[in-house]
């Protein structure tokens, strides 16, 4: 065997890993998501007229965007769940 070789040792191959944190593909992909929202918010800071039944308001674009996804969301979590407890009733 080779003097100075670490080959058949555990934990010792050359791989180059050094063990510190490694960057994966969905914390890259988080980072330009997060990064386009900023740029989305700094962009859309006008304000906008929301009229909804009896509700009035002025939010900046992005929160009255926001509130409208938040919802898209809720409901759609919603009527996912209502589908799946129906089927599993009905067997």
């Amino acid at each position: 065997m080779e003097q100075g070789s670490n080959q058949g040792f555990p934990g010792n191959d050359d791989s180059g890993d050094d063990g510190g944190p490694s960057l994966s593909p969905g914390l890259i992909g988080f980072g330009v998501l997060a990064a386009l929202l900023g740029v989305f918010v700094f962009q859309n800071t006008a304000e906008a007229e929301v009229k909804f039944i009896i509700f009035d308001a002025t939010p900046p674009v992005w929160v009255a965007l926001l509130v409208a996804v938040l919802a898209g969301v809720i409901l759609g979590e919603l009527g996912g769940w209502i589908l799946r407890r129906r089927k599993s009733r009905n067997g």
